[in-house]
């Protein structure tokens, strides 16, 4: 399983457009085969910072995520929005664990 944590930080005056382009790109991202999960949340600090967290099957099934059509709009549509910061991270673990 792979999992991706991070965020994305956006002027507050694109805060219409970044919800607009988040709620498309998660909508298609979810249907994706080996998307275990994808996530946008704001942060409750800091208003302009969304935070993002993903879970993969596999690493195909996240080339294939990087390679859609939607991501190729969201990239296009978060550099149109003023995107000013993007810190993601990859992490490879063995799956899920309750505790």
């Amino acid at each position: 399983m792979l999992l991706l944590i991070g965020h994305l930080r956006f002027p507050s005056e694109a805060r219409a457009g970044v919800l607009a382009a988040l709620a498309e790109v998660t909508h298609a991202t979810r249907a994706e085969p080996g998307c275990l999960f994808y996530d946008f949340a704001e942060d409750v600090l800091e208003p302009d910072l969304f935070r993002v967290s993903e879970g993969w099957h596999d690493a195909d099934a996240l080339r294939g995520h990087w390679a859609s059509a939607h991501m190729e709009r969201f990239r296009t549509a978060r550099e149109a929005l003023g995107m000013s910061e993007r810190v993601v991270t990859l992490y490879e673990t063995a799956g899920p664990t309750e505790i």
